[in-house]
């Protein structure tokens, strides 16, 4: 019994250590406190915050939860793609390859109209091949929640750097205006959202407790024997 709960238990372990290409902050939790907007560092400057954007300042711009009325779908804070000019933001990972099939989701509003962007997911180690691409539009009534799943191609290898991207295509209101973005996350296991699933720090130190009980018990059974 002991040997079957370690067996498990390891697995659980091993399970928890996997490279997911999970992305840094997909909450676009930046701490703008709420009914504020800011612009905040991106990953050149501030690698905490997760995102680079294409913005030549290297800015992000960062909306508190209800500036402007608008609330922020997931948390406190979302972002704007768009901050100075026409902006593109994205995140370099890696772990996952050929066969896997990987998970998405973002939530994507417009703010002066119906603004439209771009989810693009590639290869930058093959050159720039494209695993993943797809436009989405959305007006300013309700954020629109979009979840989904790919299969990897071939020749796509566990080192790979995959870059993760969100590119404005059009909004409403020009180039400083539109598509708002928040709850963003990709990879293997993320598809129902970072807050439906315990964090893998979280299910490891379980383990490890139930691991830690389970020898303690097992020691005062052979003592009494």
């Amino acid at each position: 019994m002991v040997r079957s709960f370690l067996f498990t238990a390891a697995a659980l372990l091993a399970c928890t250590s996997l490279a997911s290409a999970g992305l840094v902050n997909p909450g676009f939790e930046y701490g703008q406190a709420p009914g504020t907007v800011g612009f905040h560092n991106d990953a050149s400057i501030n690698p905490a915050g997760g995102w680079f954007t294409t913005e030549s300042d290297h800015q992000i711009e960062v909306w508190g939860s209800g500036f402007n009325g608008v609330a922020a779908y997931q948390g406190n804070n979302f972002v704007e793609l768009n901050a100075y000019a026409v902006g593109t933001l994205y995140q370099n990972a890696n772990g996952i390859q050929t066969g896997d099939t990987v998970d998405y989701h973002f939530a994507h509003r417009g703010r002066a109209g119906v603004d439209t962007m771009q989810l693009n997911i590639k290869d930058i180690t093959t050159g720039g091949t494209v695993l993943f691409s797809n436009n989405y539009s959305d007006g300013t009534t309700a954020w629109g929640f979009y979840s989904g799943s790919f299969t990897v191609g071939a020749g796509v290898a566990a080192t790979d750097v995959i870059e993760f991207s969100y590119i404005s295509i059009s909004s409403v209101g020009g180039a400083t205006f539109g598509n708002f973005l928040d709850d963003a996350d990709f990879g293997i296991g993320v598809n129902s959202g970072p807050s439906s699933v315990p964090e893998p720090s979280t299910v490891a130190m379980s383990v490890i407790g139930a691991i830690a009980l389970l020898g303690a018990k097992f020691r005062r059974r052979k003592v009494v024997a």
